[in-house]
């Protein structure tokens, strides 16, 4: 499994469009790999049903605001066991899916959880600045601000 993951990364690396997968969905994905008894072929094949879309939209929207920036496969993509869900959810614009994940409560491994529609603002002290003394991170303040 681990593998076929690996390759279809890679070639979404290649159009600088992160591919994630929540931990549900690669076991759905498993289970129906096993339920076709085909081995690697049938993982390949249900990876190929839910990333068709995904893979012949990317290199025609590459650019502006049609750009996709990153697809996510969770259980809804993967479908039931002997269904087909709906595909992978493609997004476009920076913060889209950081959005979905955290209006729809999703944990994806190596994403920060926080509310993508707040900045964080750090302020720095203008005394360091004017003084050249090395930067305490005590006297840095963070604080968050609407978007």
């Amino acid at each position: 499994m681990l593998y076929n993951q690996e390759v279809f990364t890679c070639s979404f690396t290649f159009y600088k469009v992160k591919l994630h997968f929540t931990e549900n969905a690669l076991q759905l994905i498993a289970k129906k790999a096993a339920a076709g008894e085909t081995g690697a072929r049938g993982l390949r094949s249900v990876m190929e049903d839910i990333l068709t879309e995904a893979m012949f939209e990317i290199p025609d929207a590459r650019e502006g605001k049609e750009k996709i920036i990153a697809v996510l496969v969770n259980e809804e993509s993967v479908g039931p066991l002997h269904r087909r869900g709906c595909g992978a959810k493609i997004f476009r614009g920076d913060g889209a899916l950081e959005l979905y994940v955290y209006q729809n409560n999703i944990k994806l491994p190596g994403l920060i959880q926080s509310n993508p529609r707040r900045s964080r603002i750090a302020r720095l002290p203008s005394s360091s600045f004017a003084s050249n003394k090395a930067l305490d991170l005590s006297d840095i303040s963070l604080f968050f601000i609407d978007i």
